[in-house]
């Protein structure tokens, strides 16, 4: 777990056929690498100090999943 790091989802059934949802991702917008998340140090070979890749800072989301039909086969 890193420390300062918020996520926020949100979902709201609008009906039994439909849900919404929403989701902040990293909403303090902390600069951080996860575990193993690294990429070679270029050019000092392959006992460098690999070097981190950073997450994404702040990210939103949103959806909405619908279903159709409730028919699980046809014709019968």
């Amino acid at each position: 777990m890193i420390a300062g790091l918020v996520h926020l989802y949100l979902g709201y059934q609008i009906n039994p056929d439909a849900l919404a949802s929403f989701s902040v991702e990293n909403l303090s917008n902390q600069q951080y690498s996860r575990y193993l998340d690294v990429a070679p140090s270029p050019g000092h070979g392959l006992n460098s100090t690999p070097l981190p890749l950073f997450s994404p800072g702040i990210t939103v989301k949103g959806a909405l999943t619908v279903r159709f039909s409730d028919l699980t086969h046809f014709g019968g």
